[in-house]
């Protein structure tokens, strides 16, 4: 017999969320194997809208009688463009005033957050996937399945790496990282005492918020890139490495003090070494309110 859960039972639940949550990114962030394919599953559970088992923050928005708050993300990203090849903006920031952006950070209602075009692959099936429904299609291809089939959106972005992660999991992480913040805000309203979050959204002092890569045949890549900095440190760091058309592009952010972007290119069937220094585009007025 089936027994319907009462609003007491999946708030319960969202404890045990939180904390398999925060398991699963802490895994993620050191670096485990499949860490991120075990975070997709339990994302799956509280963004996914397509199965009534899960809808989970919207469900225990619901079961507390509390809003879900806003967020605040960088800009949308490009969703077309003459060879374009994948591009991701509408990641979690935390607002400075003052930073100019090739692009307008800005305040998004959760739920439009969680549903708006955030991952974008033109030439696959799927071309465009929100970041609810890309975690769902990670956790149905490796997170709680065993897939039989791999979508080509996934394989794409296969092609990237980033601070040591595949991409897949940098933003899978990041995505978690505000997902936990809002949980547990939610959460707080069930008057149950609770520790504070003290995860930050910039793990890494240097990370890629939002970017596109565009190949263009006979002309070459144009990629474009904001940089998320939150330390002085002058030394390079490598944000990016993609692998493509038989070569192996390293993108580095060269540090505050000289805040450009280079793209090192390696042949690895001739051994020549190209390297093309980026020029700064020119920031985008994005002024936002305080917190809602």
């Amino acid at each position: 017999m089936v027994i319907p859960r009462t609003s007491a039972d999946t708030i319960d639940e969202g404890f045990q969320l939180l904390n398999r949550l925060g398991r699963h990114l802490n895994a993620v962030e050191q670096g485990d194997p499949g860490a991120g394919d075990d975070l997709a599953s339990v994302l799956r559970i509280l963004l996914d809208r397509t199965n009534a088992g899960n809808r989970g923050m919207s469900r225990l928005s619901a079961a507390l009688n509390v809003p879900l708050p806003p967020v605040f993300v960088s800009g949308s990203p490009m969703l077309t463009g003459d060879g374009l090849l994948l591009s991701f903006g509408n990641l979690p920031l935390v607002p400075a005033p003052g930073d100019g952006q090739p692009h307008t950070p800005r305040w998004l209602p959760f739920e439009a957050w969680v549903n708006a075009d955030s991952l974008i692959v033109p030439s696959s099936q799927k071309r465009r996937e929100s970041w609810g429904s890309f975690a769902t299609l990670v956790a149905n291809t490796d997170g709680a399945h065993l897939s039989t089939v791999y979508h080509d959106f996934l394989e794409t972005s296969d092609l990237f790496d980033t601070l040591g992660l595949s991409l897949q999991d940098f933003l899978l992480r990041q995505i978690g990282w505000q997902v936990e913040q809002v949980l547990a805000q939610v959460l707080a309203s069930a008057g149950r005492s609770l520790l504070p979050r003290t995860r930050r959204v910039n793990h890494w002092p240097r990370m890629p918020i939002w970017m596109h890569f565009l190949d263009r045949p006979g002309v070459g890549m144009e990629v474009a890139v904001s940089v998320n900095v939150t330390n002085d440190d002058p030394r390079p760091v490598e944000i990016m490495r993609y692998s493509w058309r038989g070569r192996t592009n390293r993108m580095f952010h060269d540090g505050r003090f000289s805040p450009s972007v280079r793209i090192v290119i390696e042949d690895p069937a001739t051994g020549d070494t190209t390297t093309t220094v980026g020029t700064a585009m020119d920031p985008v007025a994005s002024p936002f309110d305080p917190l809602p």
